[in-house]
C-alpha cells in the first residue's frame, strides 16, 4: 500500500471488526454503512492485510467509483474485467458482475485471497450468486446501505453474519452525515392499483400514471419553491420519464441534462456525470445509474 488513508473512528472500528470476526472463523462477512460514510475506502483499508483483492460492482459509475479509490493506493496494480476487459492477473481486480459471470470458467475459485461484493442486496439474483459460490478465498465481504430485500429474501444463503453495522441516524448524530431536510409533495396521481413485482412497483405501469405534464410542472415548480439555486439530482420511472422531466426543467430556464443506460440516447455517460460533478449541470436527470453507491 503506497498511500496512508486517515480513517474515521467508525471505519477503524469496522475494519479492526472484520479483522476479529475473520480471526474467530467468520469469513463471509456483511459490512452494513449508510450512503456516504465511506465503504469502499473502508474497504480499501481492510483489503492491505490481503494479497490478492477482486472487487465486484454491478454498475459502470461504481467500477469507476472502486477502481479510482483503489488507484490511489495501489497505482499500476489493477486490472479491469468488463466488456472486452479481462485483466484477472493484476493485484486487484475491479470486475462488472454481468461480465464475471459469464467468465467464470476461466477464473481458479482460489485466485483472490479476499473478495468484495459491493451492493450485496443485489447478490440473490442467480447470476450474482453464481459469482458468490464459485469463490473461496480467505474472506467474502459484502457492502449495503440496505441489507433488507424488498422481495423479503435473505442473505443469509451467501453471508454468515453482519458483522458492523452503522446506520444513518447514528452517522448523523456523530456529524458525519448532515441532517436531513425533507419534503413530501402531495399530487393528483393515484398509484394505489399499480401492480408489484418482488415488492417493488411495475415500471411501465407507474410510468404511465405519474408521468404526466401537469405532474412534471409540479415536480419543477416545488424545486423552484425549495431549492432553486441548488444542484438537483432526479430520479426517473423509466427513460421517457427522465426526458420528460429534463424538457420541463430547460422550459423553465434550468441546465438540465439525463443520464439513461440507452447509449445511443446518452452515448457518453462519464462526460455528462463529470459535468454534473464540477457543476456545469445544475439538474440531473436518471433511471438508476445515480442511485445506491453514487459519489
Amino acid at each position: 500500500m503506497n498511500k496512508e488513508y486517515s480513517l474515521r473512528p467508525y471505519q477503524t472500528q469496522a475494519t479492526q471488526i472484520v479483522y476479529d470476526e475473520l480471526g474467530n472463523g467468520v469469513s463471509k462477512q456483511l459490512l452494513v454503512m449508510a450512503t456516504g460514510l465511506g465503504k469502499t475506502y473502508t474497504t480499501v483499508c481492510i483489503a492491505k492485510e490481503f494479497g490478492r483483492i477482486l472487487f465486484v460492482a454491478h454498475r459502470e459509475e461504481l467500477i469507476e467509483q472502486a477502481y479510482n479509490a483503489f488507484n490511489q493506493f495501489y497505482p499500476m496494480q489493477l486490472g479491469i474485467v468488463k466488456g472486452n476487459l479481462f485483466e484477472i492477473d493484476k493485484k486487484i481486480v475491479v470486475a462488472s458482475v454481468q461480465t464475471l459471470t459469464n467468465r467464470l470458467n476461466r477464473i481458479d475459485s482460489k485466485m483472490f485471497d479476499m473478495i468484495v461484493l459491493d451492493e450485496a442486496h443485489h447478490y440473490m439474483a442467480t447470476s450474482y450468486v453464481r459469482v458468490a459460490h464459485h469463490f473461496k478465498p480467505q474472506l467474502l465481504l459484502g457492502l449495503t446501505a440496505t441489507p433488507e430485500r424488498l422481495d423479503g429474501l435473505s442473505l443469509g444463503n451467501i453471508f454468515d453474519k453482519i458483522v458492523y453495522n452503522y446506520g444513518i441516524d447514528k452517522g448523523i448524530k456523530d456529524g458525519w452525515l448532515c441532517e436531513l431536510e425533507a419534503y413530501r409533495v402531495r399530487t393528483d396521481s393515484d398509484i394505489s392499483k399499480v401492480k408489484k413485482t418482488a415488492g417493488d412497483y411495475n415500471a411501465r405501469e407507474l410510468s404511465v400514471i405519474i408521468d404526466s405534464p401537469k405532474r412534471n410542472k409540479l415536480i419543477v415548480k416545488k424545486h423552484e419553491q425549495y431549492a432553486a439555486k441548488r444542484q438537483g439530482l432526479v430520479f426517473a420511472v423509466n427513460i421517457d420519464h427522465a426526458i420528460h422531466l429534463c424538457q420541463e426543467f430547460q422550459r423553465a430556464g434550468y441546465n438540465a441534462n439525463y443520464v439513461v443506460s440507452d447509449e445511443d440516447l446518452t452515448p457518453d455517460r462519464k462526460k455528462v456525470v463529470a459535468n454534473f460533478k464540477a457543476g456545469r449541470v445544475q439538474i440531473m436527470v436518471n433511471v438508476m445509474i445515480l442511485s445506491e453507491g453514487f459519489d
